[in-house]
C-alpha cells in the first residue's frame, strides 16, 4: 500500500506491481496507514485530523473517527503521523500527531475515549503491545517513552543519552518487537537506529545505516533483523547482534 501526499491510498499487488485499486480522500494528505488484526479492514489519517477506517475487502469507507468526549478527549487538533491497531483488542486504535497526544480510539462509538497528553509524533512512532504504548517524539528530550494503555500514566522515559557524549536522536520511527519484548526507534540529530530492551531500557545495538534521517522501522517476525528506512532513500535490512541482557 502507498500514501499520497494528494490525500491517495493505493492498494499494489507485490508479484507484479501492478496497482490494483486508488482511493482518495478529498481535502487530505494521508500519512498513515494501518491494518486490523486480520487483515480484513485497515484506518488512514493524515492532514484532517480525522481518522477514516475502510473495508478491505470493498474498499468502501465504513466510518470517520473524530472528535472525543467534551473536554475529557477531544480527539486532534493537528496532523497525524502514526495510527496502530490495538493487538489485544482491534476496537481501538491509537493515534499520535503533532498535538501533542496520542489518542485512543474505539470504533463501536466512533469517537476518542481516552487521550495521552505529551508525546510529539511526527512519523510512525506509536505502538503497543501487552497493554503497554510505546512513543518516540521529533524533540531534544524524552524521545522514547513507556505508557500504559488503561490509565494512559507515564511509565518510563527510556535514556536515549548513553553517557558517551552523544546527544538525543529526534525520533521519527519506533515499535515494539512482535512479543513486545524490545523496542526499535531511529529518527534524525544522527540518523541512526537503536534497540532497547523493554524492561531494562539497556539499549543492546545501534545501527547506522542511513546517511540521512530515519523515517521507518521494523522487526523481522523472529526479531533477528530491523528493517530500516530512510531519508536517503534507502531501505537496509540489518542483522541484530546476539542480544545480551
Amino acid at each position: 500500500m502507498l500514501l499520497g501526499a494528494e490525500g491517495t491510498v493505493q492498494h499494489y499487488h507485490i508479484q507484479s506491481g501492478k496497482c490494483l485499486h486508488n482511493i482518495t480522500e478529498e481535502g487530505n494528505q494521508v500519512f498513515t496507514v494501518d491494518y486490523k488484526n486480520d487483515a480484513s479492514a485497515f484506518c488512514t489519517a493524515g492532514k484532517d485530523f480525522k481518522i477514516r477506517l475502510y473495508d478491505e475487502a470493498t474498499k468502501t469507507r465504513t466510518a470517520i473517527l473524530t472528535g472525543g468526549l467534551a473536554n475529557v478527549t477531544a480527539g486532534h487538533s493537528n496532523r497525524v503521523f502514526s495510527l496502530k491497531y490495538n493487538p489485544d483488542n482491534d476496537n481501538n486504535i491509537l493515534s499520535g500527531g503533532w498535538d501533542n497526544t496520542i489518542q485512543i480510539w474505539d470504533t463501536r462509538v466512533d469517537h476518542s475515549v481516552r487521550s495521552i497528553f505529551g508525546p510529539h509524533v511526527c512519523g510512525d512512532a506509536v505502538d503497543i503491545r501487552n497493554n503497554v504504548i510505546v512513543s518516540g517524539s521529533w524533540r531534544p528530550r524524552d524521545v522514547l517513552q513507556l505508557w500504559d494503555f488503561g490509565s494512559g500514566r507515564l511509565i518510563e522515559t527510556i535514556k536515549w543519552d548513553l553517557g558517551l557524549g552523544d546527544t538525543n536522536t529526534l525520533l521519527y520511527a519506533a515499535c515494539f518487537n512482535p512479543t513486545g519484548e524490545y523496542i526499535a526507534a531511529g529518527g534524525s540529530e544522527g540518523n541512526e537506529t537503536r534497540v532497547f530492551h523493554r524492561q531494562s531500557g539497556k539499549c543492546l545495538a545501534r545501527l547506522q545505516s542511513t546517511k540521512r534521517a530515519v523515517y521507518s522501522v521494523d522487526f523481522s517476525p523472529d526479531s533477528a533483523q530491523v528493517a530500516v528506512g530512510g531519508g536517503d532513500g534507502s531501505v537496509a535490512i540489518c542483522d541484530i547482534p546476539a542480544i545480551s541482557v
